[in-house]
């Protein structure tokens, strides 16, 4: 009788909206071990029956995008459109029934790449879940001249609908990397979402032109990630890569409730530094030597709230 009565609980939860933020979460290849962007069959599975058994509600990304204010959702983007999701992940998805999109990489597709999927599958795949665009070659964007990073989105959209007669809806990133130029680049073709690769939620706050994808890569804890709330931030400096690769100082209006915020600069320890009257003012006595081209800053608060900017070479 209490095990039955159990069970009835599990299902009462499952019908129950659970509400705060959403989560977007990005995978990529699928028991490829080695490598940094995959994640093991045996460890999806674990999530899946997590987020069956504790109540989420698994959603594609036009449902998420809609329905954002109303309750807290997740979706599942795949990148690149390698051959171990057709293998692995798919059968997976189809499993648990859950949507996903598929992120592809059209030059490699095109040009029939080893480890990537044929047209052939795509097209299948497309049975089950939705199919968007990952730019054209895999090119980092921020590293090109404005007109070819349109020449990069324009390639990716002509071999998309040539392959599948319809325009896409979603655009993510290569590497997830963009800066103010590539963004206002993409944004031009009028795409229903374009995506990043960071932690960060989404809410109705969220811009469509820079929505949050968090990496699921290796033994990543999504019950720990699934925690992850949305931080609304406007950045003031720096605004762009620091010429001499040496951070002085970071500005950012945050929510006057806030009077202190977590900080984290790739390759670096968190600091904590005091929030006034909703301004982040964190001056370094000694400048930050960046240690990498592309560099991302993380603000976090105490209830679990995340907000970040990339700063590209």
């Amino acid at each position: 009788m209490k095990k039955g009565f159990r069970y009835f609980l599990l299902y009462l939860l499952s019908l129950s909206p659970i509400f705060g933020d959403s989560q977007i979460f990005l995978l990529s290849k699928f028991d490829e071990f080695g490598d940094n962007y995959s994640i093991s069959s045996e460890k999806l599975q674990k999530d899946f029956i997590y987020l069956k058994r504790n109540g989420y509600k698994v959603v594609s990304l036009q449902y998420l995008l809609e329905n954002r204010e109303k309750e807290k959702l997740v979706s599942f983007t795949v990148d690149g459109g390698y051959s171990s999701f057709y293998e692995i992940g798919l059968p997976l998805f189809r499993e648990f029934n859950f949507p996903f999109t598929l992120f592809i990489s059209s030059r490699a597709i095109k040009r029939k790449y080893p480890n990537f999927m044929s047209w052939k599958q795509i097209k299948r795949a497309s049975q089950f879940g939705e199919i968007a665009v990952h730019g054209y070659s895999t090119t980092y964007l921020t590293s090109l001249e404005p007109i070819y990073v349109m020449r990069e989105v324009q390639k990716s959209i002509r071999t998309y609908t040539k392959n599948l007669s319809v325009f896409p809806k979603y655009f993510s990133y290569p590497y997830g990397a963009y800066n103010k130029t590539v963004q206002d680049i993409v944004s031009a073709f009028y795409f229903e979402g374009i995506f990043h690769q960071s932690r960060g939620a989404i809410s109705e706050k969220s811009e469509i032109v820079s929505l949050p994808r968090i990496p699921l890569f290796g033994e990543e804890d999504i019950s720990s990630l699934l925690k992850t709330e949305f931080l609304e931030v406007e950045w003031i400096e720096p605004n762009e890569f620091p010429k001499d690769w040496k951070l002085r100082k970071i500005r950012a209006k945050l929510s006057p409730e806030i009077s202190s915020i977590q900080l984290y600069v790739s390759g670096f320890t968190w600091r904590v530094f005091p929030v006034k009257n909703g301004i982040l003012e964190a001056e370094f006595e000694e400048p930050i030597k960046l240690k990498y081209g592309h560099t991302r800053i993380f603000l976090k608060t105490f209830d679990n709230r995340w907000g970040n900017l990339d700063l590209l070479f």
